[in-house]
């Protein structure tokens, strides 16, 4: 028979840490389309990872050709895409673009890049102004083929100066460039790396009607963005730019440090509650929020978001406590970035002469 021990003596109770947290996914597109011809299989969104399930869904009814023509666009980028979202406007029920974009979200929000179906102008202004106003970061990529787009003026109906919209211009409605160049950009994960918007080959996208030297500048003079050749391959984006004129690589990595910053403090809150810890309003709860700023800021510098700052920069602030601010719980700080320039233009001057250079 077992007799008594001294073990009891040590108590371990072990409290596990929380599980991590979920992150914000910047690689997925969503595209817009009427549920008349996509029945999606009774889902509001429907995900799918490869043709080869869009093919599927298309023998089953659940989409139209056409999005599964869309399908084969976003698959045939490279880097290759892990998923491509399709999501249904009710049309018939006179649901609008910007009502059904707030249905995809409650329903599935993992999406960053939004396209739509539609080449109209007055609807692709109405959907802007939701992502614009909208809570949630996202960046939309409208495809117009007005030919005003080649003068010095925007399309009747069309709204520009707007930080989350990047018109595309292309003479066919029914070709998928603006899939092609949404699903390709943020194919690369801002996670490790900024990538350019301008300068990207696409694939599987038809060239558009030939357009002269000045007519390519009235495009990009109105802020939209066109495929023409260049460097050797046929269907090459310039100049990667939201209607704003706003390189969109900006948008991406601001977005991108914003969501980052807001899960790590959340996640820190989280993980010092579980062990019965406050983030204190004071000095040590200053220096726990600007180690995880640091963190973030350092990655970003790495990554090619941000520009290192010189070593005499405070780049990184926290601001000082006063008593509305113990008052309110509250940590306050100031964060300043020089988001890292992608150059697009290049000028050379170059001198020749029979004489020998001079050393």
């Amino acid at each position: 028979m077992a007799g008594a021990t001294h073990e009891p003596n040590v108590d371990i109770d072990v409290t596990l840490a929380p599980s991590a947290a979920p992150v914000a996914g910047f690689g997925n597109t969503l595209l817009l389309v009427p549920l008349a011809t996509n029945r999606l299989n009774g889902l509001r969104v429907a995900s799918y990872a490869s043709y080869d399930e869009m093919l599927t869904a298309r023998t089953a009814g659940y989409i139209s050709a056409t999005t599964l023509q869309a399908g084969l666009v976003a698959f045939a980028q490279r880097p290759k895409i892990d998923r491509f979202k399709v999501g249904y406007v009710d049309l018939v029920a006179v649901e609008t673009y910007s009502t059904a974009l707030a249905a995809c979200i409650a329903y599935d929000s993992d999406f960053y890049g939004v396209v739509a179906d539609t080449r109209v102008a007055a609807t692709i202004t109405a959907l802007g102004a939701t992502i614009e106003a909208s809570s949630k970061r996202m960046v939309y990529i409208p495809q117009n083929a007005s030919s005003t787009w080649l003068t010095n003026a925007l399309p009747a109906g069309i709204t520009g100066d707007r930080e989350r919209t990047g018109f595309v211009y292309h003479s066919a409605d029914t070709a998928w460039n603006d899939v092609a160049w949404t699903v390709n950009r943020l194919s690369f994960n801002p996670d490790n790396v900024s990538a350019p918007w301008n300068g990207c080959t696409l694939a599987e996208v038809a060239a558009i009607t030939p357009i002269t030297d000045a007519q390519r500048d009235f495009v990009i003079g109105n802020d939209c963005n066109l495929g023409l050749p260049c460097g050797g391959e046929d269907f090459v984006m310039d100049p990667g730019v939201n209607s704003a004129g706003r390189p969109l690589y900006e948008i991406v990595s601001t977005d991108w440090f914003a969501i980052r910053l807001r899960e790590r403090i959340g996640a820190l809150v989280v993980a010092r509650a579980n062990n019965g810890q406050k983030v204190p309003v004071s000095s040590l709860g200053q220096n726990l929020v600007l180690g995880v700023i640091q963190g973030l800021y350092d990655q970003a510098v790495a990554v090619g978001h941000f520009i290192a700052p010189d070593e005499d920069d405070l780049p990184i602030v926290a601001e000082t406590i006063t008593d509305a601010d113990r008052s309110a719980r509250t940590l306050r700080f100031t964060v300043r970035a020089q988001i890292a320039v992608g150059a697009r233009l290049f000028t050379f001057n170059v001198y020749a002469s029979t004489d020998a250079l001079s050393a």
